[in-house]
């Protein structure tokens, strides 16, 4: 059965507005600068937010990490944070394991 979530092309400009990026690092003690290298491999997009945005899972060191995202002139990231155990599971699933069918 094929994975009804795409795998995304890597990305070469990733944006941010800087005010986003320190409130995130409050909040989840996340800074943007330290996950771009996520999205130089393979990551998937889950699902689309409102205002033309939608979260992407990536794998940074040993970890999964939701990001909050949009695309414009570039990639822009709004929010980020440590994947839940479901999200983590569809991570590894899209990417992972073998797809039937054409």
């Amino acid at each position: 059965m094929k994975s009804p979530f795409p795998a995304e092309p890597t990305h070469s400009q990733i944006l941010w507005n800087e005010e986003d990026n320190q409130a995130n690092i409050v909040r989840a003690g996340i800074d943007f600068a330290d996950i771009v290298s996520g999205f130089a491999t393979a990551h998937i997009r889950t699902h689309p937010l409102k205002d033309g945005r939608f979260v992407a899972l990536i794998k940074v060191d040993q970890f999964i990490i939701e990001v909050v995202a949009s695309f414009g002139s570039a990639l822009t990231l709004h929010e980020a944070r440590l994947a839940k155990k479901n999200a983590q599971e569809t991570y590894y699933k899209t990417l992972f394991e073998p797809r039937s069918g054409p």
